[in-house]
């Protein structure tokens, strides 16, 4: 057995434990006998390039740390920092119960597996920027905020914007202008509740149209 295929198994072996995933699992998601997989990671046996680029799907890595170990990550917001790392962790866990989300809406939401999502709140995982940014974008605050570089959460708003009244919007006609009538007759606690389910709701719906690669 040489040195490469016995590293190669170990790093395959890691990235599932990491991922909370059995075996069995995941060896049914390629398609292969669960020996083959025990194979693969004891670097008995050797994956071709197809079942690695499955694998680093499955586990959510670049198909080239698989190969090499080579742990730099491409466009990485955090600039190694496992400090930032921590810090965002803190704050994604805060906004989100503050919405009163699950973990598994939010990964639907962003477009992750759920296991993804938990590790990104335990600091074992972080997101590459288009998440990230998808991130700031639902809970209305900036990256910089998110990442803890900042404590202004939000943008300031442009001066000579008018504050956006419906009433007065022409476009906003029929049962959506009943909606929002009957919405601003509701307490404001119960309008936040109904307004961010709207907003999973519609999340959800841009995930799953999201054309394929």
């Amino acid at each position: 057995m040489t040195n490469s295929k016995k590293m190669l198994g170990e790093r395959l072996r890691i990235a599932r434990e990491k991922m909370g995933l059995k075996q069995n699992r995941v060896a049914l998601s390629l398609g292969i006998h669960n020996s083959t997989l025990a194979k693969y990671e004891s670097g008995e046996r050797e994956a071709d390039i197809d079942t690695l680029n499955k694998l680093a799907k499955i586990y959510d890595l670049k198909v080239d740390y698989l190969i090499t170990g080579d742990e730099v990550i491409l466009d990485d917001p955090f600039a190694g920092s496992r400090e930032e790392v921590w810090v965002f962790s803190e704050i994604l866990t805060k906004l989100r119960k503050s919405k009163k989300i699950t973990q598994e809406n939010m990964a639907k939401i962003i477009g992750v597996a759920r296991t993804t999502y938990g590790m990104y709140e335990q600091g074992q995982r972080h997101p590459d920027y288009e998440t990230i940014q998808k991130i700031a974008d639902f809970f209305d605050v900036t990256v910089d905020y998110l990442l803890g570089r900042s404590d202004n959460a939000v943008t300031s708003p442009s001066n000579d914007d008018e504050e956006y009244d419906y009433r007065n919007d022409p476009t906003v006609t029929g049962e959506l202008r009943e909606f929002l009538d009957d919405l601003s007759k509701l307490p404001p606690e119960e309008q936040e509740e109904i307004i961010n389910m709207a907003k999973t709701f519609v999340a959800g719906l841009k995930t799953r149209n999201r054309p394929t690669r």
